[in-house]
């Protein structure tokens, strides 16, 4: 087994085979640990927009709120109003 060993070791291809799958094998890696940083930006990102999209729909909601109160107050001027016309 040792000599068989040896043989490999001294074969330039087993080395040059050894070099290319360590090359291999720190390429994935680095851009694996890319990947997962840039996913973690668009995570946050994500986040921003969406805490974004949330405050404007609660001024969505409350503009609706608003125009609700208006509406009411428009209804009952309008029934005063002809109430005070059927009075005159």
């Amino acid at each position: 087994m040792y000599e068989k060993i040896k043989s490999w070791i001294s074969n330039n291809r087993f080395l040059v085979g050894m070099g290319v799958g360590a090359v291999l094998f720190l390429a994935c890696y680095l851009f694996s640990r890319a990947g997962i940083h840039d996913n973690g930006k668009r995570v946050g990102d994500t986040g921003t927009k969406l805490n974004q999209a949330i405050g404007n729909q609660q001024e969505i909601s409350a503009g609706i709120t608003d125009s609700k109160g208006t509406a009411d107050a428009i209804g009952s001027s309008i029934e005063r109003s002809q109430t005070a016309n059927k009075s005159a």
